[in-house]
């Protein structure tokens, strides 16, 4: 017990590193039909994908590329993670998720707040990009991010044979006053990079993005900056 509040704790031991996650018992609600679930706070020494779903919340050992349901991808350091249902008389948003996460890491730039809305019904643009989710993102830079995910859907592009995640964010270097934009790669859940096998030609892939563009070949390495 805490504060009045009953937690389920739980922890795993592997090769990878140590993670141990606390599970305050029922839900939160700040404001009438808005209820907050899945609270977890986790510490972790390697990255993982948790499934915050589960009583007490269990490591999901081969997570997909694409993370569904309850998975929540849990970085390194002290992490806190929830979620609520927006009720589905919102026009427009309905029904869709909102994910919080609070970071702490080794360092003061690794400070992170974020809250993102997933939509339930996203749209999607000529059948070629579905926008999935919109939010908002502190660092403790510090700066501040206004950002857009969504994923380039593979099916009427040949050279693709998987969807591609990406980001488009406005950031704000509170420091600097300076306002900067970037579209960035998204890696998937199970680490494969965010684009394999470019162009159909097989072992080039895309290993990362935002501004630079690192090509992999087995016999071809090449730098391309945006």
């Amino acid at each position: 017990d805490l504060f009045d509040t009953h937690f389920i704790v739980s922890a795993n031991v592997t090769a990878d590193g140590e993670w141990i996650a606390a599970q305050p018992m029922g839900d939160f609600q700040p404001i009438p039909g808005l209820t907050i679930h899945d609270i977890s706070i986790v510490a972790t020494t390697y990255e993982l994908v948790l499934d915050l779903g589960t009583v007490p919340v269990t490591e999901v050992p081969d997570p997909p590329a694409q993370l569904t349901g309850n998975q929540r991808r849990i970085p390194v350091g002290v992490n806190l993670v929830a979620a609520a249902t927006l009720p589905e008389n919102i026009p427009a948003v309905g029904g869709s998720e909102v994910q919080i996460a609070g970071h702490i890491g080794t360092s003061l730039a690794e400070l992170s707040i974020e809250a993102k809305l997933v939509l339930a019904h996203p749209p999607e643009i000529a059948g070629l990009f579905e926008f999935d989710s919109v939010g908002l993102r502190i660092t403790g830079a510090p700066s501040l991010s206004v950002f857009g995910q969504g994923r380039v859907l593979h099916d009427q592009i040949p050279t693709l044979d998987q969807d591609v995640g990406v980001e488009a964010a406005l950031t704000l270097d509170i420091v600097n006053t300076t306002l900067s934009g970037s579209l960035s790669l998204l890696l998937p859940a199970d680490g494969s990079p965010p684009i394999p096998n470019l162009f159909g030609i097989d072992g080039l892939n895309i290993l990362e993005g935002d501004g630079v563009l690192v090509l992999v070949h087995p016999h071809i390495a090449k730098t391309i900056r945006a």
